[in-house]
């Protein structure tokens, strides 16, 4: 099993739209694709960062889940 750590850095002042557009479109997108997300939370005190874990069953399968989620080859 593979457990990939993320953080998505938004412009100061706009973490929100950045947490509703990753909770109610990229995470249907994710599932879509085979990327499965483990945890989604935002750090006390740091107002700009959106932290999450994604997980695979294998690189391999990683990196399919990725190309085909980001249109790049083999998708």
């Amino acid at each position: 099993m593979i457990y990939e750590y993320r953080i998505y850095r938004a412009v100061p002042g706009k973490l929100e739209a950045v947490q509703d557009r990753f909770l109610t479109h990229t995470l249907r997108f994710f599932a879509q694709h085979g990327i499965r997300v483990t945890a989604i939370f935002r750090p006390k005190g740091i107002e700009h960062e959106l932290h999450y874990m994604t997980c695979f069953d294998s690189d391999e399968a990683r990196d399919a889940a990725f190309a085909a989620f980001l249109g790049g080859a083999g998708s």
